[in-house]
């Protein structure tokens, strides 16, 4: 019954890259927001846990989502460092609009890591004779939904995505152009696909594959546009997305797609699963233990399902009963959509 685990997804990822790289180059990808919403998050900054295990699934690159800013700049930029001590030289880090302020200091430690080239605006990655040039894009709507990235800013993404890409076919002379897009896409009454990354496609046709993120929309179907394609394989880690293209000098003919569920039928990476039982130790240690918990100790059971949308109210009333319990306190008051 149990759905997502990166131990899971590493074994799944193991399988699908051996199947696949019988056929050709493989690139791993992410479109962002790797970290926080689990009990991980709170010694990302000391350990940069996430980064970690992804550098050990073996991602290409990976894209800065939002969520990478809920520590700010200054925490981002020391999970970076955590992690980098940890396993060495990390995965290309990529934001192509990211901006950072002259006159402030708190973004100091995440320009620092800009300046060495581990974060930057896009990589070239040469797999089977082609050259991949993979820019990272954060969306208009993602920078506006987290006030922490101050005092970071970012560009207009179809603006600057197309001052990288000159860069790309111009100095770098790649063959296939990819955004790992943290900007998302939506779906109307009529079932028709519009939001950020189907903009940015349109008004950018050098584009191949958008590789997205933001919206947690898992794409049972690629999205074609404008001789693009974007793809999302959801949140969590419920999904791994398979995308497979076939290249020639006239361009990339989609051949197949498939959104690979996690469950419990696979399982999960010996090697990642110690690792994970490491990281829940560390959290024990540093947080939990001083409260008398542990990682796996069940702190309540309750008789319905906890939803996320925004009209289920479950979670939201045991948060404020828990608030008030522990404040004693008449009246609580949360925000549904606060919740992680």
């Amino acid at each position: 019954q149990t759905t997502g685990g990166i131990a899971r997804l590493a074994t799944l990822l193991n399988q699908r890259k051996e199947a696949a790289e019988k056929r050709g180059p493989v690139l791993v990808l992410d479109g962002g927001d790797w970290t926080m919403g689990t009990l991980f998050h709170t010694i990302t900054r000391e350990t940069g846990a996430e980064l970690q295990l992804l550098k050990r699934l073996g991602y290409d690159a990976v894209a800065i989502g939002n969520h990478e800013f809920d520590f700010r700049p200054q925490g981002l930029a020391r999970m970076i460092r955590a992690a980098g001590r940890e396993v060495g030289e990390l995965m290309p880090i990529l934001s192509a609009n990211m901006v950072f302020s002259p006159e402030h200091s708190e973004d100091d430690g995440l320009e620092a890591l800009a300046t060495e080239g581990v974060v930057k605006p896009y990589v070239v990655i040469e797999k089977g004779g082609l050259r991949f040039g993979v820019l990272g894009l954060m969306g208009i709507d993602a920078k506006e939904v987290s006030p922490a990235m101050w005092p970071v800013t970012f560009e207009e993404p179809i603006a600057s995505s197309q001052k990288v890409i000159k860069q790309l076919l111009e100095t770098e002379d790649v063959d296939v152009i990819i955004a790992a897009s943290h900007c998302g896409v939506l779906r109307n009454e009529d079932g028709q696909w519009y939001g950020e990354e189907v903009d940015l496609v349109k008004a950018v046709p050098e584009i191949d594959v958008v590789v997205g993120g933001h919206s947690h929309t898992a794409l049972k179907e690629p999205i074609s546009r404008n001789g693009a394609v974007i793809v999302q394989a959801g949140a969590d880690s419920r999904f791994l997305g398979e995308l497979r293209m076939q290249y020639s000098k006239a361009g990339l003919k989609l051949l197949s797609y498939n959104l690979h569920p996690i469950d419990d039928s696979i399982p999960g990476d010996p090697i990642i699963t110690a690792e994970i039982e490491r990281f829940k130790s560390i959290v024990t240690d540093k947080v939990l233990q001083a409260k008398h918990f542990d990682f796996d100790q069940a702190l309540v059971e309750v008789e319905q399902d906890f939803g996320r949308s925004y009209d289920e109210y479950v979670l939201g009333n045991l948060v404020t009963d828990a608030i008030r319990r522990a404040t004693g306190a008449e009246i609580a008051f949360t925000g549904n959509g606060t919740i992680r």
